[in-house]
């Protein structure tokens, strides 16, 4: 063995272990690329594993999105349907009201100038105005007015605030003119309704200062026009409700002007 060692010479000793750091070399290379190959691999797999558990999770939300979806969709036709069905029950209401007016009293506003409703005019024989006038109760309209609107009291949830406002103006309209005419008449001096501050009070609510004028500047037909004009503001108001477009109003401002409103029309009680 000692001879074996010293016969080794300087070249010997170094292609000897200049071989084993071959082998050497080549076997860090292989288990580095194995290593690699493993890691990679682990990698490749963890991947996957992560990718499949996102593509669960993505498919568990768009199932959860489809079906909140679909609810909502289906609550919003339910509301729609219940609102159409509350449009009709609100618009009949308002006919209603209308229906309310006393066929004279309503004649009288109709073809009756400014300067000719006073008691003479309506207790003209040819007419016999006045003793129709005489035989209403201003308590009969009242409850009828307040009946319908009780009943429009059950629509609230379903529709707007200024539906509810116009509602009011409408039915304080009414009911102040019938009773200015029915008051005046048994009084001896009828107001006209154009400057009864209490009326611009309660159409102020709903009605622009152009829109106001205009009616109070009719010689004919004023009376009618104020009722269309503010019917045609309800039905743009349940076109819009139906329609489903959000209305934007300050409650504390509603409620204002309904007290506006009813205090107008205690006042007239």
């Amino acid at each position: 063995m000692e001879e074996l060692i010293n016969n080794l010479n300087n070249w010997s000793l170094f292609k000897l272990f200049g071989g084993v750091g071959v082998f050497l070399s080549a076997a860090i290379i292989f288990i580095s690329k194995l290593l690699n190959e493993r890691i990679i691999q682990k990698w490749k797999e963890d991947s996957n594993l992560r990718l499949e558990e996102l593509r669960g999770l993505i498919n568990k939300n768009n199932a959860v999105v489809s079906n909140l979806t679909q609810q909502i969709g289906q609550n919003f036709q339910k509301i729609l349907d219940k609102r159409i069905e509350v449009t009709e029950l609100f618009w009949d209401r308002i006919l209603k009201m209308k229906s309310s007016i006393p066929p004279v009293v309503h004649l009288c506003y109709q073809i009756l100038l400014d300067e000719e409703l006073n008691n003479k005019s309506l207790d003209n024989t040819g007419s016999r105005f006045g003793s129709q006038i005489a035989k209403l109760s201003i308590n009969d309209l009242t409850d009828k007015l307040t009946k319908y609107s009780d009943d429009i009291d059950k629509f609230r949830p379903f529709i707007s605030e200024q539906l509810w406002v116009l509602m009011y103006a409408y039915q304080g309209f009414i009911g102040r003119t019938v009773y200015l005419l029915l008051d005046g008449y048994k009084n001896g001096e009828i107001k006209n309704w154009k400057e009864d501050s209490g009326i611009k009070q309660i159409v102020n609510t709903v009605l622009t200062e152009d829109e106001l004028q205009y009616i109070l500047n009719l010689k004919v037909y004023a009376y009618d026009s104020m009722l269309q004009l503010i019917e045609n503001k309800i039905l743009n108001e349940l076109k819009r409700l139906i329609s489903n477009e959000d209305l934007t109003q300050n409650s504390l401002t509603e409620l204002k002007r309904i007290n506006q409103i009813l205090e107008q029309k205690t006042q007239g009680t």
